[in-house]
């Protein structure tokens, strides 16, 4: 490998993932610092299939929204196909996910904002193909970033994975955690990435982030995606107490078996989720301690009364940062 394609510089290899070659590189245009990908000779060898993978991937580009890793660039540089992406610092939701909950009102934020990304990418055609806690990264400044929008198609995991899983007879942990974010018009027919499935995958990212688990658990593949076509699921409030009844409504719809039920949009299950959180500040407020509103009366002087209404001031607690340095890929 040069150390450098295009004007990128490339600085250090990161890893390797589906579409190939992570490496951190500098933009020597811009000065900014970039995830170079670098992609499998294997998926670009055919002429025709380099030809329609540069040409959607650089449609990519009209794509600007911040819950989205921007895709900046995409070239060939002699025989080379590379793309060059934002580089997002950050933790995976996956790891933060895992096991324990997220607090409902962090949960709520993020897949607001996830699901507005969505809504905007819908918007222009665009599909992401591979809504998981895998292609999510929250961002020291507490934002949730999806990343790889509308690659799926050509990774060696993504969605191809998970349909491969949907038939598979596998019961290793990877195959059946891929298994449940498939949605069951995917398996009886076969359909490919749609909005409606999208919506249902985006519901399992919304579960786990309220219960630390996956809606869906079983032994075999097949034992999960009967969950999911029978809409089976234990209710998030019933994993975690802490969940109010609106989210309760909320990820069943999102998970509804029949794609007519879920929500029609993503930015209606934006609004949704916005809602939500109006009223969990509401009812926070309400817990707040009385302290200068139930003192006592007492006679009024003749002095000015403003000085009173410092007392009601309530300064806000600064929210967690994480932050890990390589995006997923």
């Amino acid at each position: 490998m040069t150390d450098s394609l295009g004007h990128y510089a490339l600085l250090e290899h990161v890893g390797t993932g589906g579409l190939g070659e992570l490496y951190r590189a500098r933009d020597t245009q811009h000065g900014r610092t970039t995830a170079v990908k670098v992609v499998r000779p294997a998926l670009v060898r055919d002429p025709a299939a380099r030809g329609e993978f540069l040409q959607r991937t650089a449609l990519l580009r009209e794509l600007s929204h911040p819950n989205i890793a921007s895709v900046y660039d995409v070239g060939d540089d002699s025989g080379k196909v590379f793309l060059a992406v934002e580089w997002v610092k950050g933790e995976p939701l996956k790891s933060l996910v895992t096991g324990h909950p997220l607090k409902v009102r962090r949960a709520v934020d993020f897949g607001a904002e996830l699901a507005n990304a969505l809504a905007d990418a819908h918007a222009r055609d665009h599909l992401h193909g591979d809504v998981t806690a895998d292609t999510v990264v929250i961002t020291p400044t507490e934002h949730a970033k999806l990343l790889d929008y509308g690659l799926a198609e050509w990774t060696t995991g993504g969605a191809a994975r998970r349909r491969a899983a949907a038939k598979s007879s596998d019961t290793d942990e990877a195959t059946l955690r891929a298994a449940a974010y498939v949605a069951p018009e995917q398996v009886g027919r076969g359909s490919g990435a749609t909005v409606a499935a999208e919506l249902f995958s985006l519901g399992v990212v919304l579960y786990e982030m309220l219960t630390g688990r996956l809606p869906f658990v079983a032994d075999s593949v097949a034992g999960v995606l009967e969950l999911a076509a029978a809409s089976r699921l234990t209710p998030p409030s019933q994993v975690n107490t802490r969940v109010p009844a609106d989210l309760d409504r909320i990820i069943t719809q999102a998970l509804a078996s029949d794609p007519e039920v879920r929500y029609q949009s993503a930015a209606s299950l934006a609004a949704e989720l916005r809602s939500v959180a109006v009223i969990l500040d509401i009812r926070e407020g309400d817990r707040e301690p009385p302290t200068a509103l139930r003192r006592p009366r007492r006679r009024p002087r003749r002095r000015s009364r403003w000085p009173f209404a410092v007392a009601a001031i309530v300064a806000a607690a600064a929210a967690g940062v994480f932050w890990r340095g390589c995006p997923p890929f």
